[in-house]
């Protein structure tokens, strides 16, 4: 999500939905159980957190009001003023669910 790379915290604001988790998230506040949306909004936002991963998704299925997209993502992130890589990614399977709310949709939960 380009929101991630920028720090957009109004654009992730607007993609994530009020109950948003995320399990297996590729950062170091991930402590094995799913965390929250509030959570995640603090860590991309982070000026000492660079975010740079790709996502190809291969397969998305519409449910009525429910979509599911699955694929393999890619990319590294990295840690403090020094840059330094926290970890590299490659060909890393993930599935994201989203739901329809009014005419937008919003991603409700993640698992990498």
């Amino acid at each position: 999500m380009q929101s991630i790379r920028k720090k957009d915290r109004a654009g992730l604001e607007a993609v994530l939905g009020a109950n948003y988790q995320i399990d297996h998230v590729p950062l170091p506040v991930y402590s094995g159980d799913p965390l929250d949306r509030g959570t995640m909004l603090k860590a991309w936002t982070d000026p000492k957190v660079t975010v740079e991963l790709m996502f190809k998704t291969t397969r998305l299925r519409i449910l009525g009001d429910t979509a599911i997209e699955s694929g393999e993502y890619s990319g590294q992130i990295k840690l403090g003023l020094e840059k330094r890589a926290w970890g590299h990614f490659g060909g890393c399977p993930y599935i994201r669910v989203w739901m329809k709310d009014k005419t937008v949709w919003k991603l409700v939960h993640e698992k990498h």
